[in-house]
């Protein structure tokens, strides 16, 4: 192989290379975008928006609960960072503190969240629960 054909060769790899980081860059920045819009929807008590997060065939069958407009969110707080499992997996581990209108007690659950990436559509969706705020 001449020398022209190998750097011929090797820039062309290094191009193939270069558009798997791309992608993966561009899902990362997808998924860090979708984490903070899931956040703000539950820190700012858009409770019923949360759903709009799961995957759609999974909502076919899901019922938002009554009585959401009562919980007020007090703290999200990311515990550890979030960890991508595989290409198209990731956690993340939230504490959630909350209160219900009328109830004076401040209550705390760990939110634990799988988030499941669909290269069609470039979206990430929960793909675990939507926190139950007994």
């Amino acid at each position: 192989m001449s020398q022209k054909n190998l750097i011929g060769w090797l820039v062309g790899l290094s191009l193939l290379s270069g558009c798997g980081s791309v992608e993966r860059r561009q899902q990362a920045d997808i998924l860090e975008t979708t984490l903070y819009s899931y956040s703000n929807n539950i820190r700012w008590g858009n409770l019923q928006q949360a759903y709009l997060f799961l995957s759609p065939t999974v909502t076919k069958d899901i019922q938002v609960p009554p009585g959401l407009e009562e919980v007020r969110v007090v703290s999200y707080d990311v515990v550890g960072s979030v960890q991508q499992t595989s290409e198209s997996t990731a956690t993340q581990n939230v504490r959630i503190g909350y209160y219900r209108v009328g109830q004076p007690s401040l209550r705390t659950i760990m939110d634990r969240q799988t988030w499941t990436y669909d290269p069609e559509a470039k979206t990430w969706y929960l793909g675990s629960d939507i926190p139950s705020f007994r």
